[in-house]
């Protein structure tokens, strides 16, 4: 008969202290939660194995560990940020150095069939004349019989652009009979090393480097063909055209136009003696 009760007693105390416990929480103060009795204090992160009842300083609903946790969250969050914006860094990196690879070989390919095409001259080529501005508009060259010329510009403006500036009447870059090559290598190096470097600086310089380029071979056409330079309203022409037009090939596509179906250029002090002859 001993034996029983003190079997019924070793099987009663823990559900009793189970039961006490959660009564005691239960009652505490609203916000704050009381630690159980026996083995779930030790589990409670500050708490007093020894302690029996009471409120455990590090649990976790307690207002000095929340403001970690939520600390702690925001720099997890943070991390998270960096990771993807590295990543995605990553990503445009590859596709500048795949684009970087790409664009320099379709430009030699599209350099070859360019050179390979036969050029088809105008019925009546233009006489050269007296004027303050180019022969031929922004957007002629897209219902001109030459369809060389506009396929060329809109398709691969920096071969274009290179046949202009090595035009013999222009001859920018001043690279004899290897001009053609390498104007086209100087515009595609200037193209394609913001891709491969992938830092804002070589961005801005070399964009500013094929601003700059558009801007005076455009200005070279101008002096040829005995049109006005440095006046304000070329210049704000030249530089409004290089900038938002010549990258889809309008610009360079009056400049061929220009150069290829206008009578023989006359030079400027040319131009201005024949003026004062005739006065």
């Amino acid at each position: 008969m001993k034996h029983f009760w003190h079997s019924l007693l070793c099987l009663a105390t823990p559900v009793f202290c189970q039961y006490a416990g959660d009564e005691y929480g239960r009652g505490a103060p609203s916000g704050q939660e009381t630690a159980s009795f026996g083995w779930d204090n030790q589990q409670v992160q500050g708490g007093d194995p020894d302690r029996s009842y009471g409120i455990a300083p590090g649990y976790p609903n307690n207002a000095e560990t929340s403001a970690r946790k939520k600390a702690l969250a925001q720099v997890l969050d943070a991390a998270e940020e960096q990771a993807k914006e590295k990543e995605m860094a990553e990503k445009l990196r590859g596709y500048g150095l795949i684009f970087a690879i790409a664009h320099p070989i379709f430009s030699i390919i599209g350099a070859l069939v360019f050179l390979s095409l036969p050029k088809n001259q105008q019925p009546e080529p233009m006489a050269q004349a007296q004027r303050d501005y180019f022969a031929f508009g922004l957007c002629d060259g897209c219902g001109h019989p030459d369809s060389r010329i506009c396929l060329c510009s809109i398709c691969c403006p920096t071969v274009r652009w290179a046949a202009n500036a090595s035009s013999p009447k222009v001859n920018f870059l001043g690279y004899g009979g290897y001009g053609f090559w390498l104007s086209l290598l100087k515009m595609e190096v200037l193209i394609c090393l913001p891709l491969i470097l992938g830092t804002y600086r070589s961005l801005v310089i070399c964009s500013l480097s094929v601003l700059v380029m558009y801007i005076r071979n455009r200005h070279k056409i101008r002096q040829v063909y005995g049109l006005p330079t440095w006046t304000c309203g070329s210049c704000m022409e030249d530089i409004c055209c290089s900038m938002f037009c010549a990258s889809i090939g309008l610009t360079i596509m009056q400049e061929a136009l220009q150069l290829e179906y206008v009578g023989e250029p006359v030079a400027l002090g040319k131009q201005v003696d024949g003026e004062s002859a005739s006065e």
